[in-house]
């Protein structure tokens, strides 16, 4: 009786566990080192078009943003071409509102990368400028991309346009955004609004949004509630599962039959 137990109690226990990444929330860090969530560890670097000599002009080369992110809480990102030595620089980067992740002068975005295929559902922010529109992108190219050297109008087919979402698209007071996609992928980019990247969208406006990037949440794709329809329909190994547990449950009758 015992053992039957033991066979019940592990298979539902199996199949539960099939549901801890439905939906979850990853906090963005600003140290770079990751943060892990349901076995999935999340990273996010910046990433912005400094590797040139004027403001918001598309040639110029993205370079990584290594060391340049801060928390306030929220992601903010001041850029490398904040004024110090350089030649041409931004002279209000990192003043605010600029010390967020913002497309005056430079278009900013951060790359989010997850150890697993996931599928943005949400992303929420805590701090944005009167006008917070944003750019998200997914990647749907093999193995991990390639940033540097490139523009943001040439990052290549290996980039999904998901949305430009205009402040209105925000809702709770401004800080949440709701991600409507079937894209999954193990790097998104999001950011203000960039149009070399997104493309354009009718009444978005452009160099004055600013954006502190707290928190995504993401779910794996064919969790439970992670599914375009709105039905949920069982996985096939989760069916299985259930069979296991059914099977538990009439040995374990059976035994106390005898």
């Amino acid at each position: 009786m015992k053992n039957g137990l033991r066979i019940l109690c592990g298979a539902i226990a199996l199949v539960l566990s099939g549901q801890v990444l439905a939906d979850s929330t990853w906090t963005l860090n600003a140290t770079e080192t990751g943060v892990t969530v349901g076995g999935i560890t999340q990273t996010t670097t910046g990433w912005a078009n400094t590797n040139g000599s004027g403001a918001n002009v598309d040639g110029y080369a993205l370079e990584a943003q290594t060391g340049r992110l801060s928390a306030y809480p929220g992601i903010g990102l001041n850029n490398l071409d904040a004024c110090g030595t350089q030649l041409y620089c931004d002279v209000n980067e990192g003043i605010s509102p600029e010390h967020a992740v913002d497309n005056n002068e430079r278009y900013e975005m951060l790359l989010l990368s997850f150890s697993s295929k996931v599928k943005l559902t949400k992303i929420t922010t805590s701090y944005g400028s009167p006008d917070s529109d944003m750019t998200v992108l997914a990647y749907t190219g093999s193995g991990a991309p390639t940033l540097t050297g490139l523009t943001w109008s040439t990052l290549g087919s290996g980039w999904a346009v998901i949305g430009n979402y205009g402040t209105a698209a925000l809702t709770t007071g401004g800080t949440t955004l709701s991600v409507n996609t079937t894209q999954s992928s193990s790097f998104w980019l999001v950011g203000a609004y960039n149009p070399l990247a997104g493309g354009t969208t009718a009444g978005l406006t452009l160099g004055d949004d600013s954006i502190k990037f707290l928190s995504v949440d993401a779910c794996v794709p064919g969790a439970p509630g992670c599914t375009t329809p709105t039905t949920q329909v069982p996985e096939p190994g989760s069916l299985a599962l259930f069979g296991l547990a059914a099977i538990g449950m009439a040995a374990l009758r059976r035994r106390q039959r005898v």
